[in-house]
């Protein structure tokens, strides 16, 4: 459920600040998360935009734990302690209040009323004795139903029983108050055990549930009404599909899921798009940081969406997740992970392309595994930028952070036209914690990604240089370190050579039946031999003997042998040999 921006009196604001406040900074432990959550149901936010699925939810799950007080208040308002679950159902539900009147659609049943508090406009085009906006509603909702659990695959929600009158999912229509959109409230452990009779497996965590839409969406200033209701059933409901498999998931993967699913559903709505501000102002928070931060996280999902599986991952990753007990710890990183590794990937290997593809921002296919495909219509133009140097030659500087969270990103930018090294040193944590990528485009939007530790940069190519460290792993507990810049070589981008080293560029072209060129790269000036080696291991040329200089040495074969006589057709090694290391490269030789 969300809250838009408006007025309204007696509302505690010191509390519902407090409250915004502590979720997006996540200054608290999770048995604390209950009793904001119960301040947030009994004082909601008059001037900020909220959700309140997942306070809902919280109560349910950890409300036996609230002091007497807060449950006397939550009491007062329908809610029952009385079952495992804290729900609004001890003697009916309270959203049904005031309702007289249902529509049963498909495995779908509408509360409504056409007077009073609740009404909705009467309205009735068609003169089918429902009002049009229940008729619309009802459309909607049959999309919604019909696309994630038929076209995505999903598990239908497990059935209430005859909770509601019957045994369809129960959906109240009423006036919720001002900017809320609608919200699952969750009931009872479905089968009496916590095990969805939809599903072919057995689940322990599954619990029933049941909807509140708005009987009005005409007052919400973003989007039309029939939008609003888009976006609110694809959303919700999805909440009532994770409720599902297990309602103990944690709440960003819910949330940061759920929006993703409004963007899958209803592309051109793009109401997700109000999110991205303040996420990729602050990338340098945890993707699952408590509070608003969840709803913006949407975008790791949408990059896993459109480069790693597609929506298939993400179904999967409910489906793995339903084997482990979520009630006793977070398991939300390594469910993502198990699915990913399905179809070739690793939660880590999301994590760093979404940091890529959140700098470049781009739709272009050229961009690879690194692009939107509505990259350039997001509310956004580039993440906040954590620092920015100037470089030149002789001038060593260093770039320090303590700031970095857990499974977040921090973006440097560097303007130079000198050579540079970059080293990443972890100050406070496990090496393996942090990783750093260099992001390099050209004039005409092309881009290089290097990444390792230690990156060398000649800049004289591109015109937007950057760097991204992503803090990847949670073996420390922060994620400080501090990067050096100082003189690197020239006409070398990638991952820095260390002494001695030798290393072959690719040649180009490769096939070639002229000419070829590849570089031959030191770190630092060495003897070394060039030769050009056929497939049975004998040498048919000797390119280059002498010394290579420090940076990179071009080097071109003509495809003839030392006789001068042209070289059969076929598969050839570049092998460069020095004092103590060697190196080679594949090319083919086509006459």
């Amino acid at each position: 459920m969300t809250q838009k921006s408006t007025s309204r009196s007696g509302v505690k604001l010191a509390k519902s600040i407090l409250l915004i406040s502590v979720f997006l900074n996540g200054l608290i432990a999770d048995e604390r998360l209950v009793e904001l959550s119960a301040d947030f149901i009994l004082n909601p936010p008059a001037d900020q935009r909220m959700h309140a699925t997942p306070h809902l939810l919280n109560i349910a799950l950890h409300g036996h734990s609230l002091p007497e007080d807060q449950k006397d208040a939550l009491k007062a308002i329908g809610f029952s302690f009385d079952g495992a679950l804290v729900n609004r159902t001890k003697m009916a539900r309270s959203e049904a209040n005031g309702l007289d009147a249902s529509l049963d659609s498909g495995n779908l049943r509408f509360h409504y009323t056409t007077s009073g508090t609740h009404a909705v406009d009467a309205t009735d085009g068609d003169g089918n004795s429902v009002p049009d906006y229940i008729d619309t509603m009802a459309a909607i909702f049959g999309e919604v139903w019909n696309y994630q659990l038929t076209t995505l695959g999903y598990t239908q929600p497990p059935s209430d029983g005859s909770e509601g009158g019957s045994s369809h999912y129960d959906i109240y229509v009423r006036n919720l108050g001002a900017g809320l959109y609608g919200y699952v409230q969750s009931e009872n452990f479905a089968s009496g055990n916590g095990d969805n009779e939809n599903s072919s497996g057995t689940e322990t965590l599954a619990v029933t549930s049941y909807m509140a839409m708005n009987s009005s969406y005409d007052s919400f200033v973003s989007n039309t009404e029939i939008e609003n209701i888009q976006v609110t059933a694809a959303h919700e409901f999805f909440h009532s599909v994770q409720f599902g498999y297990d309602a103990y998931e944690k709440g960003w993967v819910m949330e940061a899921s759920s929006v993703w699913m409004e963007e899958e559903m209803y592309n051109d709505v793009n109401d997700c798009y109000q999110y991205m501000t303040s996420w990729f102002a602050f990338p340098q928070t945890s993707l699952d940081a408590t509070g608003l931060h969840w709803y913006g996280s949407f975008i790791f999902f949408q990059y896993i969406d459109e480069h790693m599986g597609g929506s298939a991952s993400i179904r999967r990753m409910y489906e793995l997740g339903v084997a482990t007990e979520s009630n006793a710890g977070d398991y939300s990183h390594a469910d993502i992970d198990a699915a990913l590794i399905e179809v070739g990937y690793t939660f880590k290997k999301a994590l760093n392309g979404m940091a890529i593809a959140n700098f470049v921002l781009s739709p272009d296919s050229s961009v690879g595994d690194y692009s939107y495909a509505e990259g350039e219509e997001y509310a956004v133009s580039s993440p906040g930028i954590f620092g920015a140097v100037t470089f030149k030659k002789g001038m060593d500087t260093t770039v320090t952070s303590t700031s970095l969270n857990r499974f977040a990103t921090e973006y440097i930018t560097l303007s130079s036209t000198d050579p540079m090294k970059c080293i990443l040193t972890p100050t406070s944590s496990n090496a393996d914690d942090l990783t750093l990528h260099a992001m390099l485009e050209t004039s005409d939007g092309t881009l290089t990604v290097v990444s390792g530790k230690t990156l060398n940069i000649d800049p004289s190519s591109y015109e937007i240089v950057a760097l991204a460290v992503v803090s990847q792993d949670t073996v420390g507990g922060t994620w400080d370190y501090s990067i050096s810049i100082s003189d690197g070589l020239p006409d070398v981008t990638g991952t820095s050579l260390e002494a001695g080293e030798i290393r072959i560029e690719s040649n180009y072209p490769n096939p070639f039946n002229g000419n070829t060129t590849f570089q031959i790269n030191v770190a630092e000036a060495q003897t070394i031999t060039v030769l050009i080696v056929n497939a049975l291991g004998q040498t048919v040329r000797t390119v280059f003997n002498g010394t290579a200089v420090s940076g990179g040495s071009e080097l071109t074969w003509d495809g003839r042998m030392d006789s001068g006589k042209r070289a059969p057709s076929g598969l050839y090694m570049v092998s460069a040999i020095g004092k103590a290391t060697a190196a080679s490269e594949k090319i083919l030789y086509l006459k």
